[in-house]
């Protein structure tokens, strides 16, 4: 006599195929899983063979950290060679524009043993050193904020500067502009900025004698 089929609960035959679902997907995750470890590990230079879950990711988290820092040193350092060309190009420009007022109007300059005043035209560029051998030890900390007064009191606008400080004393380098006065001037008014690159020159020397 044949058996007859039993007849089989149809939620239950749904929970067998969703369990079965779930033992499939739970398989392609791992493998899944598995496969992105190895791959993450062959990424992580001087990583040990056979190194477990945890060692593979606290060898990612530091080699993360690594590269970042070699990222930022990088930028920090592209920046200043970019600072470095950006004052280059700035000196060479100015030395340009102070070559070209030159030959239209010529150089003159005048010299303490302090400060070097040249001047052409509505430009000039204005040199001082200040030695350690004076009577304070270092050269005065004052000297930048009086200088910068002075040229704002003559209304002289500097186009480039630079500030060096050495074991012999400091050293400032300006080229200046005179505000207000027109790139094509007559000769009085030539005249009249030349005095007025003296006077802040005679007043720079009198306070650094002082």
């Amino acid at each position: 006599m044949v058996p007859l089929p039993v007849k089989r609960n149809k939620r239950a035959v749904e929970g067998e195929l969703e369990h079965e679902h779930h033992l499939i997907s739970e398989r392609e995750r791992r493998k899944k899983m598995k496969n992105m470890f190895h791959d993450l590990g062959d990424m992580i230079p001087q990583l040990p063979p056979r190194a477990d879950k945890v060692r593979i990711i606290d060898e990612a988290v530091a080699y993360i950290r690594k590269m970042q820092e070699v990222l930022h040193n990088l930028e920090k350092k592209k920046l200043e060679e970019g600072e470095k060309q950006k004052m280059i190009k700035s000196e060479s420009e100015s030395e340009s524009r102070m070559m070209n007022c030159a030959a239209t109007v010529g150089l003159k300059t005048w010299a303490s043993p302090n400060v070097v005043l040249t001047v052409a035209g509505n430009e000039a560029h204005l040199s001082i050193y200040y030695p350690r051998t004076n009577p304070y030890p270092y050269p005065k900390p004052q000297l930048l904020t009086v200088v910068c007064f002075l040229l704002h009191k003559y209304n002289l606008y500097p186009l480039f500067a630079n500030i060096n400080t050495t074991v012999w004393g400091r050293m400032l380098f300006f080229h200046l502009q005179a505000i207000g006065v027109p790139d094509h001037f007559p000769a009085e008014s030539l005249l009249l900025v030349e005095e007025i690159y003296k006077q802040a020159a005679s007043d720079i020397v009198a306070w650094i004698s002082a």
